[in-house]
């Protein structure tokens, strides 16, 4: 499957915010439940420590797919004044997620996407209950043409989210339903994206390009139509999972630089 370059910013889901979205989206979804586990070396975080993220996701009921963000290989000289808060993320699925993983871990590249590759263990299980809104192209300012950003439309999330702390527990489909109907969520937070497609197994040169303008067209979003700070930086749901209940492997994150590229705010505080 071709890599996907993923640009996103995250924002705080008031109320208020959130009642800015409705307004503005031509159409929403029906809220989607799904669960993601994430995986990585324990105590030593050879993944997250330089800002790649595996995961299994699955919707309940179904199958779990496997999942690795990992930063761009190459992407164009940032631009003055590109806010650190925006993230931007190559996306792989399936198998190519599992084999980019071993070549980063250094251990045998898997030949099905089963199991998980050698040396890591699951480190945080998340239970998402997600709206997506459809929005319509944000204004761009007038250009001479060369526009490289292929965007006719973008999207919002809004996540609800539930930490299942327990990692001993086998949680079935119908425990997770339940955690949802009996407790309220433990964060909420929002994400508006913007996708650009690869090009076979590697993001395109056009997505590359296209990625500056991006990120300037989500801070503008956020700032203008939701009136929000995007150079706040909001904790995603994994790092806010991880600054509750795993600080040790956070404070590895922040040592390493990582967080303070993406936060604002003393990430370890409480």
């Amino acid at each position: 499957m071709a890599a996907v370059l993923e640009v996103e910013l995250k924002f705080r889901a008031a109320a208020q915010v959130l009642a800015r979205v409705k307004a503005l989206a031509l159409h929403a979804s029906q809220p989607r439940l799904f669960v993601d586990r994430y995986f990585d070396v324990p105590d030593e975080y050879t993944l997250s420590r330089s800002d790649h993220w595996l995961r299994q996701r699955w919707s309940l009921g179904e199958s779990a797919s496997w999942e690795l963000k990992s930063p761009p290989s190459r992407l164009p000289t940032p631009t003055e004044g590109t806010a650190s808060a925006v993230d931007c993320y190559e996306e792989r699925t399936g198998l190519a997620a599992l084999q980019k993983a071993a070549r980063l871990l250094g251990v045998p590249a898997p030949e099905a996407p089963t199991a998980a590759p050698a040396s890591v263990w699951p480190y945080g299980l998340l239970l998402t209950e997600r709206t997506r809104f459809t929005l319509p192209p944000p204004q761009r300012e007038a250009t001479d043409g060369n526009s490289a950003l292929p965007v006719t439309e973008f999207g919002v999330d809004i996540d609800r989210v539930w930490f299942c702390q327990d990692q001993q527990v086998a949680w079935s489909d119908s425990d997770l339903l339940e955690l949802t109907q009996s407790a309220a969520p433990d964060y909420a937070v929002g994400e508006v994206e913007i996708m650009l497609p690869g090009d076979g197994g590697v993001v395109s040169e056009q997505a590359l390009l296209a990625s500056a303008e991006a990120k300037q067209l989500l801070r503008a979003f956020v700032a203008e139509q939701l009136e929000g700070d995007p150079d706040e930086g909001v904790p995603g749901k994994v790092l806010e999972y991880l600054r509750r209940y795993q600080p040790d492997h956070l404070r590895v994150l922040v040592s390493c630089g990582l967080i303070g590229q993406k936060l604002g705010a003393d990430p370890t505080s409480a």
